[in-house]
This record gives C-alpha cells, sequence and structure tokens, in this order.
C-alpha cells in the first residue's frame, strides 16, 4: 500500500481559508485519480478543510492541537516572528503523518504538500517495483492557475517538497524509535532537496522518477513564496545599467517560453488539473 501524507496549514494561519480547503480538495482530487487504489492519504491538520465533493475512507484526516503562532487582525500575512513555529508546524504534521503511515504498514510513504497535484501513475509505478528503496522527483510540472499552459520544471525536487517516496524498509523501524526519529529527520529535517544525498549516506538508493509524476502549482499561499515576502519584501531594490536588465529580461523571457507546454486534455487528466482559478 502506498501512503501520501500531507500537512495541512490551521485556519488560524490562513488569511483565505475557503481558498485552502478548494486547493487541498484539487491535491485529493488528483491523488483519487490514481490508476490502482492501493493507496491511502493521510491529512494532519488542526481542523479538517471544508470540501465539496465526497471521498472515500482511503483520506483520513488526523486532527491534531500543535501550539500556533499569534496572527494580528491588522496584518495581512503573518509576522516574520511567527515563521519559525510555523514551520515546526509543518514539521509536526509530517511527523505525525508518518507515524499514521506506520500504524498503516505502508509499503511506500510519500510527503505530499496540500497544494501540488499528483501524476495518476505514480501509485501503479512505485507498486510494480517493491524491491525499490525509494524514488524521488526530478523532473515535474510548474504550475499558475489560471493559465493554460505549463511549465516543465527539471530540479523538481530541489523546489517542491512533494518528491520523495520512502519504502517501509526505512522507515518503519517497529521498537526502533531512534532509528524512526533518524528517518524523519532524514526525509523532513534535511530539506527535500538533500534526501537523496542524506538518505545515500545510509545505504539508500533513491531512483528518479522516469516521469514527470508531479505538478507545482504557484497560487500564493506556498509557504517558500510566502516567507520571502517577509524577508524579503521591504527590500530596496538595487539599480543596474539598463542595457543589462533588458538582456536578462529577454533571457529569462526566452527561458520560459522553451518550457511552456499546452495544457492539453490528456495532462489535465493525468494530473485532474483544474484551471480555473480557486
Amino acid at each position: 500500500m502506498f501512503c501520501f501524507v500531507t500537512p495541512l496549514r490551521s485556519p488560524k494561519l490562513s488569511d483565505n481559508w475557503p481558498r485552502i480547503c478548494a486547493l487541498f480538495e484539487r491535491t485529493a482530487t488528483s491523488v483519487f485519480r490514481q490508476t490502482v487504489g492501493d493507496f491511502r492519504h493521510v491529512v494532519v491538520c488542526h481542523e479538517p478543510p471544508v470540501l465539496t465533493r465526497a471521498f472515500d475512507r482511503r483520506l483520513e484526516f488526523v486532527v491534531k492541537d500543535f501550539p500556533l503562532p499569534g496572527k494580528s487582525s491588522s496584518a495581512p500575512r503573518l509576522a516574520p516572528a511567527a515563521w519559525p513555529i510555523m514551520s515546526d508546524d509543518k514539521v509536526n504534521k509530517l511527523v505525525a503523518g508518518l507515524q499514521r503511515a506506520r500504524e498503516q504498514n505502508a509499503d511506500f510513504v510519500m510527503l505530499l504538500d496540500a497544494d501540488d497535484l499528483v501524476s495518476c501513475r505514480l501509485v501503479a509505478h512505485v507498486l510494480s517495483h517493491p524491491e525499490a528503496d525509494g524514488w524521488f522527483v526530478k523532473r515535474g510540472w510548474r504550475y499558475r492557475y489560471g493559465r493554460r499552459w505549463l511549465e516543465t520544471l527539471d530540479g523538481f525536487n530541489h523546489v517542491s517538497s512533494s518528491c520523495n517516496v520512502l519504502a517501509r524498509r526505512w522507515f518503519n523501524f517497529a521498537g526502533d524509535v531512534e532509528r524512526e526519529k533518524s528517518a524523519d529527520a532524514a526525509l523532513i529535517l534535511q530539506g527535500h532537496g538533500q534526501a537523496v544525498d542524506a538518505f545515500a549516506a545510509r545505504g539508500v538508493l533513491l531512483r528518479p522518477v522516469p516521469f514527470r509524476a508531479v505538478v507545482y502549482t504557484e497560487n500564493g499561499e506556498n509557504m517558500s513564496i510566502l516567507m520571502h515576502e517577509h524577508l524579503h519584501g521591504d527590500r530596496p531594490q538595487h539599480r543596474s545599467n539598463s542595457l543589462r536588465r533588458l538582456a536578462g529580461h529577454c533571457k529569462r523571457t526566452m527561458s520560459a517560453w522553451s518550457k511552456r507546454r499546452v495544457c492539453t486534455s490528456a495532462l489535465r487528466g493525468e494530473f485532474a488539473l483544474d484551471l480555473s482559478i480557486p
């Protein structure tokens, strides 16, 4: 059995809880689009989201009461001082989700953000290779809702945390709490881009998934983007030579165009991709 583990933000940490719920529902819809049914989706949260469609019991909400940072009613976003607690909240939820995956004796586990979309082919591919130590998503997609194209995203595991799959023998050590804590640290705390090397040091070979398996969505609620706003939003922009700026802009535009792919019906079906803005 394949288990997806998703940490869901508390409504107290959201400026738009209905939008968080809508984004998560699209993620869950992509999970339930799998071509094989041997999976579970464990979601750790303070409060279950409000959904417009029904999912079966393979979707499980694990409600926890982890501490939350305070939020000023006049602030449009959380203050920078709140980010360490918010980051800890996500880590705590991932650890709790991994523990639930162990209790369910999952053969493979994957950490999946609450706003990304997974290929309908992923579970079938992973379960057809029970001998594998695990997998990582090296190539994926980037998408912004409302557009009619996606962008190819190579080095996906360095951008999104929805990228690593680990076999049970490397995260489920019954009765050995310290080894399980070490596995949790390698999968969560080392950083998603460093997981391949962290597990290689333990003798674990994570293979690249041989197709673009996940869509990273840019939607205004990404934790990394929000943190960047807090850290750099008020930083003055340095002026540079106008010709150099223009050349850099042209180069970036050409690179972006070369990565674009039309959202075909096949891609929309594979990722349960809804082009409308949630």
